[in-house]
């Protein structure tokens, strides 16, 4: 499994250091600075493409009347649904 830590750290960074007041009028300027894509706004948020470096680099933006609820990103590969759960996540010993 790969994790992109530097572009999560940078996501992190990003996000802390926004200065805007997280209306979904800053969506489109946070992706921007972020070097993101809005991909399809919609009523209840927007789909959005990162430039993460993981295998699933869609993410999903979510509102609540006109403020950004979350932002949901992918900062990992996602395993195979065929991967055992074993070799995903192994017990900790």
């Amino acid at each position: 499994m790969h994790v992109d830590i530097e572009g999560a750290t940078r996501v992190a960074r990003l996000t802390a250091e926004f200065d805007r007041t997280w209306t979904v009028d800053d969506l489109e300027p946070f992706c921007a600075q972020a070097g993101w894509e809005l991909v399809e706004p919609r009523q209840a948020g927007g789909s959005i493409r990162t430039n993460l470096h993981v295998s699933r680099r869609e993410a999903d933006m979510y509102r609540r009347n006109r403020s950004m609820r979350c932002i949901s990103i992918f900062v990992s590969d996602v395993a195979d649904d065929a991967t055992p759960k074993t070799v995903v996540r192994p017990a900790a010993g």
